[in-house]
């Protein structure tokens, strides 16, 4: 099953859309279904879209794109409200569903410079630490990464799924499981009577073929 990425970040400047587009362009060279809220012009085009109830609506099919999701990737900038309104709800989501993959990056080119004045105020760039340990939590402490750093992890990602996907599909013959879907734990090992394979079932049934020892 192809799994689906919810891009959130600021597109209300063309430089923004532009960039929303190239991550949704490699995002799909890499195989995975896109959910590119900026693509809904219901909601998001704001040359036109019908402003009756916009604000319900914006809301409503945002959130169930978030809720589908499989993988997160949010574009952190401190003045995208809507994306920061979005990263507290995913991570509530994310304590609800551990498997959600969450990945942030950031577009504003002060951030991760090394940069680091004396004098406080002098700061180029910092992210409200609230903000930030909610980002550590949702990302299971990667923070803040580049964002060809996380094109790269879910390229192996979905190149570690797939090779997870024909084990399963092959275990499932050999065990002959209708559902390759069902299998939760592969063992082998030896005992006192020889060599075994076994496998156990979502529902906690467990198979094994047992071969003699020669």
């Amino acid at each position: 099953m192809t799994k689906t990425i919810y891009i959130a970040g600021d597109m209300l400047s063309h430089g923004q859309q532009l960039r929303r587009a190239y991550e949704k362009s490699a995002f799909k060279q890499l195989g995975y279904e896109v959910y590119n809220p900026q693509d809904d012009k219901s909601i998001n085009d704001k040359s036109s879209a019908d402003q009756q109830g916009l604000a319900e609506r914006i809301v409503a099919n945002d959130t169930r794109g978030i809720e589908n999701a499989d993988i997160i990737v949010l574009d952190y900038l401190t003045h995208a409200q809507g994306t920061i309104c979005e990263l507290g709800y995913i991570q509530k989501l994310k304590r609800e569903k551990p498997e959600l993959e969450v990945y942030v990056h950031c577009t504003d080119v002060r951030q991760g410079t090394g940069h680091i004045p004396t004098e406080q105020d002098r700061a180029e760039f910092s992210i409200n630490q609230y903000v930030y340990g909610v980002i550590l939590e949702v990302t299971e402490g990667r923070g803040v990464q580049d964002f060809e750093d996380i094109r790269q992890a879910l390229d192996s990602n979905k190149k570690l799924n797939e090779h997870w996907a024909r084990t399963l599909r092959n275990l499932a013959h050999y065990f002959g499981i209708s559902d390759p879907k069902d299998i939760v734990k592969y063992d082998r090992g030896s005992d006192a009577f020889g060599h075994y394979e076994e496998v156990e079932t979502v529902d906690g049934v467990k198979v094994r073929i047992e071969r003699e020892a020669e």
